[in-house]
């Protein structure tokens, strides 16, 4: 690009500067369609905001005891102990769990708001960009119906954080940019004081950044965007701005592969995501890309999980998607000089953001399905400023009426916020969100058994039954749903088919403290004691802090008459729950009894062997 079209641009930016002061007309203006957008943000997720908990918001948030622990602000940010680390979005949480407990309500709205903050920054970099169609392009992303599994789910705290803080680090930039580039002051003005380099734009919209990488790192490709706008603004990149990139290539590679370690040791742990080499996985990302452009263009038939690929054999015809996709970004790039720029930018950007959830690294989720609609939430920005700005380009150059805009945008926008809405009332309730799910994928293992316990807290014991029985039937291997169906068993007093399905759960995760507590209380209900003592001895010594096991032991040795190894057992539950009302209440009666034998005289304890080793028991 020419110098005097780099003046031109800069000119405009400053003028256009100077007309923001606080109190101006365009001021104000900006102010009512910031609060435009939250208004409509709110109306369209109003449904999710009432709705409560799903999914993995019970394990991430609800029953996660580094949130309710005192010191869980400080083993977020410096231990291994966290499923993934993103101790920002964690921090989040552990404020927000002392302002709502466990009203749901309160991180909904906090999510929602979180989402809206998303759209205005969108419009506001765009207009820094000079895009056309900029607030239109935030208004889209706020209402679209993809965004619904990110905006209404609590536990995606960390896609809507995550691109709050992206969007302000590029908006800061760019500021940073501008200033940079922007034309000599006349020399009649004294120049400024250069500001202290800790105070400087570009510093902080990196360390903005970063908090974006620590909230999520799914906007680790956002140097690249960076690239691209810095390319779009100017008509090329000059060393200068390169180098000024390179802190944030180096924040994303840093923080990138603490997340591979944290997601292959913690999230993933012995799980297998996916079993499939290289080639197989670039044919499914070339394949995923086009599902995601689909959903963004036309967002129907939208589940919370899709139906799983079948890896693809590595045939030719497998590797048609990426191959297209690679033909379209050579023919982009060579047509960048002859009117591809916007596409090029757009798309580019929307594909580099996707990059990191196509398959090339093992992701937890990717047990249940390929792609998902929350994985596309920080990259749908860019095909949406595609579409808005090519529309308002066009209406431009037609000099077309401005109504006929707002008349486009009103159909358009509608029509996505009424989908939006529709997919909020789903997934506002848990029951609605699985029954949804597995009408448009039925071959889901994880909603049947996810649906079964839901039925089975609800006391509705057959139905729950015949759901643990399909998740199991679609996928034989699966632990959990033998689990879970020995607990349904168990609550609905059937503990021979309980202690039969514990078993098969612990078949396939022989390590599971949990099945061979459950396994140990059936066994006990079925008058077989030993073997229950047993079972719950090999819980305790894989987890010795098990307080749930270390209770029935300790009610077992009181049946027994073994009060010392019932008061040892007792005392386990209160070191881990200090707050447990009924292991205090059985420990002071234990404490009691041997207090009388005592003064009796009596015998102590009829057990031989040190009552502090489970594995005497």
């Amino acid at each position: 690009m020419s110098s005097d079209r780099e003046e031109d641009v800069n000119g405009r930016l400053a003028a256009h500067a100077a007309r923001q002061t606080p109190g101006s007309p365009a001021h104000r203006r900006d102010a009512l369609a910031g609060l435009a957008l939250l208004a409509v943000t709110l109306a369209v997720y109003a449904p999710v905001i009432a709705g409560g908990f799903v999914w993995d918001d019970h394990v991430f948030l609800v029953d996660n005891p580094l949130i309710h622990a005192p010191d869980g602000l400080w083993r977020f940010w410096f231990t291994t102990e966290p499923t993934d680390y993103f101790p920002v979005t964690s921090s989040l949480l552990w404020f927000e769990w002392r302002l709502f407990g466990q009203s749901a309500a309160g991180y909904h709205l906090v999510n929602v708001l979180l989402h809206a903050l998303s759209a205005v920054l969108v419009w506001r970099v765009l207009r820094k960009l000079n895009a056309p169609g900029a607030w239109a392009a935030g208004v889209l992303f706020a209402v679209h119906p993809v965004n619904v599994a990110t905006a209404g789910w609590i536990t995606e705290h960390k896609n809507t954080v995550s691109l709050a803080f992206f969007l302000a680090a590029v908006l800061v930039f760019l500021d940073y940019d501008a200033d940079r580039t922007a034309p000599p002051r006349a020399p009649a003005a004294a120049p400024p004081a250069d500001p202290p380099r800790a105070l400087r734009r570009d510093w902080l919209a990196l360390a903005l950044f970063v908090l974006a990488l620590l909230s999520k790192t799914s906007v680790v490709m956002g140097p690249f965007v960076l690239l691209g706008c810095l390319g779009w603004r100017h008509g090329r990149l000059t060393r200068a701005q390169a180098r000024d990139v390179l802190p944030f290539f180096a924040a994303s590679l840093a923080l990138g592969l603490v997340t591979v370690w944290f997601q292959y040791n913690n999230a993933i742990a012995h799980e297998t995501a996916r079993t499939d080499g290289f080639l197989s996985r670039l044919a499914v990302a070339g394949a995923a890309v086009w599902f995601y452009l689909g959903k963004a263009v036309l967002p129907h038939d939208l589940s919370f999980i899709y139906p799983r690929w079948p890896l693809p054999a590595t045939q030719a015809a497998a590797f048609l998607p990426v191959a297209a996709l690679t033909a379209a970004a050579v023919v982009l790039v060579l047509l960048r000089n002859k009117g591809a720029k916007p596409l090029l930018f757009g798309l580019g950007g929307y594909a580099l953001m996707l990059l990191p959830v196509l398959g090339f690294f093992d992701m937890y989720f990717m047990q249940f399905a390929l792609v998902a609609d929350h994985w596309q939430y920080p990259a749908l920005p860019g095909v949406i400023a595609l579409g808005t700005g090519s529309f308002a380009a066009v209406l431009q150059r037609r000099r077309a009426p401005a109504a006929v805009g707002w008349l486009v945008l009103l159909v358009v926008g509608g029509a996505l916020g009424l989908l939006s809405r529709e997919r909020a009332v789903i997934l506002a309730d848990e029951e609605t969100l699985w029954r949804d799910t597995l009408s448009k994928n039925p071959a889901a293992w994880m909603p049947e058994n996810n649906l079964g316990v839901l039925l089975l807290k609800r006391g509705r014991y057959e139905e729950a039954a015949a759901h643990c029985s399909n998740a199991i039937r679609i996928k034989p291997d699966y632990w959990l749903a033998h689990y879970n169906a020995g607990n349904v068993f168990l609550e609905w007093n059937k503990p021979e088919r309980a202690v039969e399905h514990y078993a098969r759960a612990l078949a396939i995760k022989p390590d599971n403290p949990a099945a061979l507590n459950n396994l140990a209380y059936a066994t006990d209900k079925l008058g077989r004691e030993e073997e229950a003592v047993r079972l719950y001895s090999a819980a305790v010594r894989l987890h010795p802090f098990y307080a749930t096991a270390h209770s029935n032991l300790g009610d077992i040795m009181v049946r027994r008459d073994r009060i010392e190894q019932a008061i040892y057992h007792y005392s386990q539950v209160i070191r881990v729950n200090p707050n447990d009302a009924e292991a205090h209440i059985a420990l002071a009666v234990c404490l009691l009894e041997l207090a009388k034998r005592e003064e009796e005289g009596g015998q102590r304890d009829g057990a031989a062997g040190n009552p502090q080793d489970p594995a005497e028991h």
